[in-house]
């Protein structure tokens, strides 16, 4: 079929490979629904660029993927150093460089191919991540391909597409269907009538395809019907060989087809003339993934069992190492033994290429196949299982998996293993926000462990109820407790412990304000240095954490940028999502607030988040919505303080207190106000001087008495009235808006209206009313009437959030769409469309998308965020 309406695709496609050779390289992010025509787009493109190198990989459909299957393939046709380098069971990083060095070798102009990353596994997509960060200065176009319409919510491309797109060396082409006048054009060629093909396959060419292939004048409801069809024209012994190929998944190896179901030349041939199978040079493949998938999906339960037994006995006889693919077809055969012995193998496999979600795989069916034979390693598999959650923030199922190993290892007498499965299980007790619970699990661990004599479980345990102790206010207790773990872990070199009580002691050092930097930088070193790479994570989040705490934005900055690329090349999703929440933090109070948003909405939408890292987005959303005067900041709120009461950590509740306390106040509540503060007064004894002054300034701003204690400066000279000078502070530490709320204390016009500007500036709607009642109060005239900062640089008036809304409109969403993508109520977004259309004289949605346009209101429009 002719490519039809492919032209523009084509263009973007042309152009990025003459960036390329000009050494500007590329990233195209092709996209489309199944069957839209990407790879016979690229077939097009192929032909076009006959300079280029061209290699091609692409992810399978398989239950679990093969980690950086795409990549293998790349490498073998590629060859050289990255072709070496395959045969040797390489480190990813080693991987990844030798592809860019590859890549940059001006000599050559390479265009590399990855197609179906809907399927990709997370060490393939940090693979996109790592190029994108460094092809710009490469002679080389890597092109990606992916189904648009089956990215989950929580895939892991998905997660990675907002941050490949806004890089400069990124282009995304998005393939549309065919119009009616275009499936129009293809029916009259094929005498089928092009309103009815049109309506059953909705434009996509490969439905079209299909459809026009088969001859038939009526059409099927679905793509399985056609392949199905198509099927059912084969022999028996060709049908008995495509049903093989489609559990075999996308690459069909000849030989074990052949000794699986005694296929000869002529059934080959047959599969291949009836269109769903082409060969692929040695090997076959399915023409398109969807006929493999209906295929596989028509196959009773119980053939599909014997297919992959019978395809399991072949890979076995011919002495497959392929644990992967052992282990995937034993597990669809219902051979314990088999999985039992290959799963964990290739548990292990995934985690060289730090892929613990296909390790996490992995492990549920060996630890499946454990309870069903009774056998011993049940218990070491589920502890195994349970890191591998906890580290993808599946918490809620690694607290199962500890708890079904602690009852085993009880069962069995085994102390030491109780114990250390108990601290394990504490730790994931706390990210559940849990705390009474993961308090007796730690101290549990200890009362097992320590009437045994010193151990390596005891260090470990000991380590961990220093870190309980520290949260919950305990410092002394945490330090004397870390000081311990750290002299165990001298005497039995564990340097991994020795991170974890450094970690622990730092964090107790700070609330305590005392030299804390120079012990946790220790804590990193000795993680990083040693490749402990959970701990390594942990002190890079606190690290940070405590800069941020103390306003350290500057030194915090660098530590984020390399926490952030340690966890996402090391698929250490629980920390990463701590970074993610922490750098939403950073981007509130640095007055960046869609940023703020936008960061803050995409952990909770997307990474599954675990309550405790739940907590920081929520208070990040809940602020922005109180200030801008959104009325749902309260459902953020609400969740936040109960996670916090779940905690009991005095700082997380004196966070969330103070969040609610804000945002009681800036609706005039202030009894209420009160309230939120008083309950935490109490708390502050244990907690660093800048979180005591945040407490004493809302004590003073609220009329309550004001706590004793040390405060950290800027609230100190606020607590003296010294309003000017403390709001000086925050604006060198960019935090506009607490700038803004330090000058509203003063008396004086010229702080009052610079607090006012700032508050324009910011679009704080709830604090700009404040700021004109306080200067009304001392009299001042000519008080802005309150169009905000962003609004005046809008030729129609438009505020910024009412900018946002406007883009959505363009894009052509409704209102629940909108206010889930901007993270604001329905009746939010119902108040924001009534107020551009009358700020831009309009009646329809349809009109405001053409004011919309810039041309239109004569200016830009900021984009949402």
């Amino acid at each position: 079929m002719a490519l039809l309406e492919r032209q523009v695709p084509m263009e973007a496609l042309n152009d990025a490979a003459g960036d390329a050779r000009a050494g500007a390289g590329r990233l195209v992010l092709l996209a489309g629904e199944a069957g839209a025509g990407k790879t016979a787009l690229l077939e097009r493109f192929r032909r076009a660029v006959p300079d280029a190198v061209w290699s091609e990989g692409a992810c399978d459909g398989l239950t679990t993927p093969l980690p950086l299957g795409p990549l293998y393939e790349v490498a073998a046709q590629l060859g050289g150093d990255l072709g070496e380098l395959i045969r040797r069971s390489p480190a990813r990083i080693d991987l990844f460089a030798t592809l860019l060095r590859r890549l940059e070798d001006p000599r050559t102009f390479d265009v590399v191919v990855l197609e179906d990353l809907h399927w990709a596994d997370e060490a393939t997509v940090d693979l996109l991540r790592y190029v994108a960060r460094r092809i710009r200065s490469a002679r080389s176009l890597v092109v990606v391909t992916y189904r648009s319409d089956e990215l989950a919510e929580r895939h892991p491309l998905r997660l990675a597409l907002g941050e490949l797109v806004v890089r400069q060396s990124t282009r995304r082409i998005e393939l549309q269907p065919l119009s009616a006048e275009a499936v129009a054009r293809l029916a009259h060629l094929a005498g089928v009538d092009g309103g009815e093909l049109h309506a059953v396959t909705g434009g996509n060419p490969f439905f079209v395809t299909e459809v026009l292939r088969s001859g038939l004048t009526t059409l099927p409801p679905s793509a399985r019907d056609l392949v199905l069809g198509r099927a059912l024209r084969l022999g028996p012994a060709a049908s008995t060989a495509l049903e093989t190929a489609a559990l075999m998944g996308r690459v069909i190896e000849v030989a074990t087809l052949q000794a699986v179901t005694g296929a000869d030349g002529d059934v080959l041939a047959e599969l291949l003339e009836v269109g769903l199978l082409v060969d692929a040079g040695g090997v076959l493949t399915f023409r398109h993934e969807i006929a493999r998938r209906a295929v596989e999906e028509a196959i009773p339960p119980h053939r599909r069992v014997a297919i992959h037994r019978r395809l399991l006995d072949a890979l076995l006889a011919q002495g497959s190492t392929d644990a992967t693919l052992l282990a995937f077809h034993a597990a669809a055969a219902g051979d314990d033994p088999v999985v039992l012995e290959q799963a964990p193998r290739a548990a292990d496999a995934a985690l060289r290429l730090r892929s613990h979600r296909e390790a996490a795989t992995h492990l549920e069916r060996a630890v499946a196949a454990a309870a069903v034979l009774h056998d011993p390693r049940e218990a070491a598999l589920c502890d195994a299982l349970g890191l591998e959650l906890a580290t993808i923030d599946r918490v809620e199922e690694a607290e199962r998996m500890r708890r079904r190993a602690l009852a085993l290892w009880h069962a069995r007498g085994e102390p030491y293993r109780e114990g250390d499965t108990l601290r394990h299980l504490s730790r994931v007790l706390w990210r559940l926000a849990r705390s009474d619970e993961a308090v007796e699990a730690a101290e549990g661990a200890i009362r097992i462990l320590e009437p045994l004599g010193p151990s390596v479980e005891l260090a470990w345990a000991t380590a961990a109820l220093a870190g309980h102790r520290m949260v919950h206010g305990g410092n002394e207790a945490a330090i004397d407790l870390a000081r311990r773990a750290e002299s165990l872990a001298e005497r039995f070199d564990l340097p991994a412990v020795l991170s974890d009580a450094l970690n622990a002691e730092a964090c107790a050092l700070a609330n305590e304000e005392r030299p804390w930097e120079p012990v946790m930088r220790r804590a990193l070193d000795v993680a990083v240095g040693i490749g402990t790479e959970d701990q390594a994570a942990r002190a890079y989040a606190n690290l940070a954490w405590l800069l941020c705490a103390e306003y350290r934005f500057e030194d915090a900055r660098p530590v984020l940028a390399e926490a952030t690329a340690y966890c996402e090349g090391r698929d250490l999703e629980t920390y990463g999502t701590v970074i993610r929440g922490l750098r939403a933090l950073v981007a509130l109070r640095r007055g960046r607030w869609n940023d703020a948003a936008a960061i803050a909405d995409h952990v909770l939408r997307t990474a599954g988040a675990s309550p405790i890292n739940r907590m920081t987005p929520l208070l990040v959303l809940g602020l922005i919505a109180a200030r801008r005067g959104d009325d749902d900041a309260w459902r953020h709120l609400d969740e936040a303080l109960a996670i916090a009461r779940g905690s009991d950590e005095p700082d997380r509740l004196i966070d969330v207190r103070l969040a609610r306390a804000e945002a009681c106040w800036l609706e005039r509540r202030v009894p209420q106000a009160r309230q939120e503060v008083g309950a935490i007064v109490p708390l502050i004894r244990g907690s660093s001087s800048w979180l005591a002054g945040a407490v004493a300034v809302w004590c003073r701003r609220l009329e309550l008495p004001v706590p004793a204690g040390a405060v950290a400066e800027p609230f100190a000279l606020e607590l003296r009235g010294r309003f000017t000078d403390a709001a000086g502070i925050w604006f060198d530490r960019r935090c506009r808006y607490l700038a803004a709320l330090s000058l509203l204390g003063s008396d004086g016009e010229a702080d009052l209206r610079r607090a006012l500007e700032v508050l324009h500036e910011l679009d704080a709607v709830a604090a700009q009313r404040i700021a004109r009642e306080r200067l009304r109060g001392i009299g001042a005239r000519a008080i802005p009437t309150g169009a905000r900062g962003a609004a005046r640089e809008h030729p129609a008036g438009l505020t910024a959030r009412e900018q946002e809304v406007l883009a959505e409109l363009r894009a052509g969403r409704t209102n629940a769409e909108i206010a889930a993508r901007l993270v604001i109520s329905m009746k939010t977004v119902d108040h924001h469309v009534t107020s551009v259309f009358a700020k831009l004289g309009v009646h329809s949605r349809e009109e405001a998308a053409l004011m919309g346009e810039p041309a239109a209101l004569g200016d830009q429009v900021r984009p949402g965020f």
